[in-house]
């Protein structure tokens, strides 16, 4: 058994027809658009179910139409699973519970490169838009923007013909005025990215092996068809065609036509999802308009610079070809304003070059040396090409070679202006003051900022985030039968845990996008040196840190019962009521920063009224509320102490001191063991000494090395995170030592005994 396509099938029989004969051959044809539907909903359900995923059919529908539409090579019913399962996976490893219509977009807009708003209806593209960003691309030339605009909205509204590509231009004017720039443009609002353009120069293409070259001989693959091939979503720009060879003309008939190229081995390459642009410079030198422009230096006449170029056009394509365009764009010559706003615009560019921010200096070019540019970088016949070469002369060589003569040694101020002779370049110095800090305050948010939005993603994926995502996957799947609720305490516990998750998921996305946005906005403050915003930006930075702090607790309380407090013991070892007093004192002063209502208790021996006569067998202790006491006072040595602590889930941080803390003091060893509960405990509630005795934690969590001279100085090492620090006469601070058990705790999937 063989399997293959009909176009290798055909190559096959071509090369050895006795070979072929071999075989009997069963055409499998295209399932129908309901038995693909089936088939779709079947591999979406059986890989949908190994990854506790659910699969809404509004996600299938939308995969399908976006294969049948967009992907061209190929079964459908191949492309469609395989994308189908493309989209699952990537799901999966999101950690996604729904597989909706929404991400099936955003899929394929990913795959594809096609922008996500061009394939969601719900998302309204206006047209004004459209325009503006074109327009700030490609100055002066509004009436080639406007008819370049209408094929993005044809496109997005879906009136655009599948049968052909997405549209066939034919841009014509002088050189450049800005044709090669707005297919850039096109490229880069049409498919994502300028790169997504194939630029063929169609004068390289004027021999008699040219159309060989272009579509390939059935053994080597052509520069045109491979390269459409390997990218279908893309511009396709053929530079002044009417250089081409007339074969080419001809093979590029249904290309226009049909959108379809077959090479000489029968393979065809489809050129419906691409919009295909033909440059040309016909008529430009019989042009009758003083350097292109009119009698008060401002815009040629339109119609008669369209009329003009149309004739030309028609004069010199055979009807056959004209038709198959679908517009004639004319660009018209650069007036004398616009080449003065294109010196601004390429200035600016300048500016943003990374040598400057590198030697963290600041370029300003006068409006005198603006003009003086301006006159310089014009040539009538080449158009905005020579300004470009101008700034580079005149400009940029200058600046350089000052930046490369001067080692970095503090923010600078770089002035050009004209001369005598032509510019002139000044230099300065600006202190720190001057500068706001200079780049180094905006390096330090921008570190800030990049440091938050990878700590959120790493939040995303740890183990109580999966953990709650899968809760929500199963909740969403089974509450929809009446059975699932007839135990109604654990449906409810997990509906709370479902919101949660929700919950957690669009904070999580939120605080992301936050500090994206502000990570853009000191980026561009970097390169423009705007550093007025640095103040403003550094208390957003601040802003996101704290909600993402919020946001880190609220997951970390995912791994308790749902309370709004807690309970932390401690249980001295012989000799050792000292040490616990130490612990006891931070934990107080802990809760008091937090502003967190706390109370103590402490479980003793009751005092012995002064009338009251000694008791043969000592009373068994009890437990007491001592908030007013101080423990210099106190007169029986407690057994053990509790605070019991309301606070949320700041509260719920305690539990990081549940464990055994190993006090060492020269050569002697003392003991406290801490139990935490993850609730507060009323007076009658708190332990016995016996249930206490009978609950005490065995692992070793911290150690706590005091200094010989009883003045409890130390150093207290945290076992499990590796975090060190020395106290003075306070005693131990308990914030920087519970920050990093969170993470530890959040991080490590192993529950403490």
């Amino acid at each position: 058994m063989a399997e293959a396509t009909e176009e290798t099938w055909a190559q096959v029989e071509q090369r050895n027809a006795s070979f072929a004969r071999l075989f009997s051959v069963v055409r499998v044809a295209e399932p129908t658009p309901d038995a693909l539907g089936r088939i779709v909903a079947k591999v979406a359900e059986d890989d949908a179910l190994a990854a506790a995923m659910q699969v809404q059919p509004d996600a299938l529908d939308e995969a399908r139409f976006l294969c049948r539409r967009f992907l061209p090579y190929g079964a459908q019913v191949g492309n469609t699973v395989a994308f189908v399962r493309r989209l699952l996976a990537s799901c999966a490893q999101a950690s996604r519970t729904s597989v909706t219509r929404l991400e099936a977009t955003r899929q394929f807009a990913s795959e594809s490169g096609i922008p996500e708003h061009l394939l969601r209806d719900d998302q309204p593209m206006e047209s004004a838009h459209v325009r503006d960003f074109l327009a700030s691309r490609v100055m002066g030339q509004d009436a080639a923007v406007e008819r370049a605009a209408s094929v993005v909205s044809i496109l997005k509204a879906g009136m655009s013909d599948v049968r052909r590509p997405l549209g066939v231009l034919l841009f014509v004017g002088p050189t450049g005025v800005g044709k090669t720039e707005l297919s850039k443009a096109l490229a880069e609002l049409l498919f994502g990215a300028k790169e997504r353009m194939v630029r063929l120069d169609m004068g390289e293409y004027a021999g008699p092996d040219a159309l060989l070259r272009l579509m390939g001989d059935g053994e080597t693959p052509g520069y045109l068809t491979s390269a459409v091939r390997r990218q279908p979503f893309c511009v396709v720009l053929l530079d002044e065609v009417e250089k081409a060879h007339p074969a080419v003309h001809d093979a590029l008939l249904g290309v226009l036509g049909e959108g379809r190229l077959t090479d000489a081995s029968g393979r065809f390459t489809d050129f419906r999802n691409a919009l295909i642009i033909l440059t040309s410079n016909l008529g430009a030198d019989t042009l009758r308009a003083r350097v292109g422009f009119d009698a008060s230096g401002g815009a040629p006449d339109m119609a008669s610079l369209r009329a003009h170029y149309l004739s030309e056009v028609q004069r010199f394509f055979r009807p056959e070809m004209f038709n198959r365009m679908d517009d004639v764009v004319v660009f018209s010559p650069l007036s004398a304003p616009l080449l003065r706003r294109l010196v601004v615009r390429e200035l600016e560019a300048v500016c943003r070059r990374p040598g400057l921010s590198l030697h963290d200096a600041l370029l300003e070019v006068t409006p005198a040396a603006q003009d003086w540019l301006a006159l310089r970088g014009f040539d009538a016949r080449y158009g905005a090409r020579p300004l470009k070469r101008a700034l580079e002369r005149e400009l940029v060589v200058p600046v350089a070679d000052w930046l490369a003569a001067h080692p970095r040694t503090g923010p600078a101020s770089l002035t050009v202006d004209t001369g005598t002779t032509g510019l002139e370049l000044r230099a300065e110095s600006l202190s720190a003051a001057a500068e706001g800090g200079g780049r180094e305050a905006i390096e330090r948010i921008l570190e800030e900022a990049a440091t938050v939005r990878a700590e959120v993603q790493r939040w995303s994926r740890c183990a109580p985030m999966h953990s709650l995502r899968r809760v929500l996957a199963v909740f969403d799947k089974v509450s929809r039968h009446t059975a699932y609720w007839e135990e109604r305490a654990l449906a409810e516990e997990n509906s709370r845990k479902s919101s949660e998750a929700r919950a957690l998921e669009q904070s999580l996305r939120e605080c992301a996008q936050q500090a994206e946005a502000i990570e853009d906005l000191l980026f561009e403050a970097h390169l423009s040196r705007t550093v007025e915003q640095v103040e403003s930006l550094s208390r957003e930075v601040s802003q996101v840190k704290a909600a993402f702090a919020r946001i880190r607790q609220r997951i970390y309380s995912s791994l308790f019962p749902p309370s709004h407090g807690a309970t932390l013991y401690l249980v001295p070892g012989r000799g050792a009521w000292r040490q616990a007093r130490m612990l006891a004192t931070a934990y107080e002063r802990w809760t008091q920063k937090a502003s967190m209502e706390k109370r103590r208790g402490l479980l003793a021996v009751p005092e012995r009224k002064p009338s009251e006569k000694a008791h043969r067998t000592p009373p068994p202790p009890q437990w007491r509320w001592t908030d007013d006491e101080t423990f210099d006072k106190l007169v029986v040595q407690p057994v053990a102490y509790a605070i019991q602590v309301k606070g949320g889930p700041h509260a719920l941080l305690l539990a990081g001191e549940h464990g055994l803390h190993r006090f060492i003091e020269g050569s002697q060893i003392s003991m406290v063991h801490a139990y935490f509960e993850p609730r507060p405990l009323s007076l009658f509630d708190l332990a016995s000494r016996e249930a206490l005795q009978k609950q005490l934690p065995k692992n070793e969590v911290r150690q706590v090395r005091l200094s010989g001279s009883g003045s409890g100085q130390g150093t207290l090492t945290d076992l499990r995170t590796g975090v060190q620090q020395r106290f003075g006469l306070e005693g131990p601070d308990l914030e920087p030592l519970l920050e990093p058990w969170m993470q530890w705790r959040v991080f490590n999937s192993r529950d403490e005994d």
